[in-house]
């Protein structure tokens, strides 16, 4: 068995006799260069990826953050005190005016 390289990737040859008996051999000069070029436009999209990515987060980074604090609670002032929502077993839930909050 002759010595092979090591850093040279390997691929499968077609089965041979029964189908079960699978070799493999060292990749051509042509497949070599043919993976490099593959490598090379996904590394190159991946590059573009992070660029893109980099300049949407730029944009968000420069808008101002506001930072909200405390809540508000409101309820309409036709429901009596205690009574904070509609109650109603049909589900009905009547349209109120802004005007009737306070």
């Amino acid at each position: 068995m002759a010595t092979r390289k090591k850093d040279i990737p390997q691929v499968r040859n077609p089965p041979g006799g029964d189908g079960h008996h699978v070799t493999y051999r060292d990749m051509t000069a042509s497949e070599l260069a043919e993976r490099e070029a593959r490598q090379l436009a996904y590394e190159a999209m991946l590059a573009r990826q992070a660029a893109y990515e980099r300049e949407r987060w730029a944009t968000v980074d420069k808008k101002p953050v506001f930072s909200v604090t405390g809540s508000v609670f409101a309820k309409s002032c036709k429901l009596p005190d205690g009574i904070i929502d509609y109650s109603n077993p049909s589900g009905y839930v009547p349209a109120d005016l802004v005007k009737q909050y306070g």
